[in-house]
């Protein structure tokens, strides 16, 4: 049984809103053409505000007017994995996310265009920085790890180091 193209684009729209990365896809102008959930809520636009616009206007990255990446991978037809950048979010906070780009192609093998999907890195940059901290004090005193843990949790909120080690205590071995 074939499924209306109504019903598969749908389906599709749900798999892409399912994935917790952003992901979009472009045309060969470098237009638009879907945004999931995920590349809403890291960049802070709704996709009806995207969709058709050129994605250099929409993540305003470090690296569009440069050495885009999505048009790299379309031109050197060569996928570019995990490149560290940084955007501009809807309310202009810069923030660093983390890139992969492949190309698009259509059932023929013909280039369409590319799809993008980045990640927000700004707990792991928390994290990169607290460690450094640590790092620089070990020459001092012992490492204070407590620096570490105060820093950030999982969900970019704070972590309390007391209750951080209450809870470390409490776990039993298995």
């Amino acid at each position: 049984m074939q499924l209306p193209k109504k019903q598969i684009r749908e389906h599709y729209q749900i798999v892409l809103d399912s994935i917790a990365d952003g992901v979009f896809t472009v045309n060969l102008d470098l237009c638009i053409t879907s945004f999931n959930r995920s590349a809403e809520k890291i960049t802070g636009i709704p996709k009806e505000e995207v969709i058709g616009r050129q994605c250099f206007e929409v993540l305003r990255a470090s690296v569009c007017e440069t050495e885009c990446l999505i048009r790299q991978t379309i031109k050197k037809e060569m996928p570019i994995v995990n490149k560290p950048v940084f955007i501009l979010r809807s309310d202009n906070k810069r923030i660093p996310i983390g890139v992969t780009t492949a190309l698009l192609k259509d059932s023929k093998g013909m280039i369409i265009g590319g799809v993008e999907t980045f990640r927000d890195l700004t707990v792991v940059d928390k994290l990169r920085k607290a460690v450094s901290s640590v790092k620089s004090r070990l020459g001092e005193t012992k490492p204070d790890y407590a620096i570490l843990f105060s820093t950030v949790g999982y969900d970019s909120k704070p972590v309390d180091f007391e209750e951080f080690m209450k809870k470390v205590k409490n776990l039993r071995r298995y």
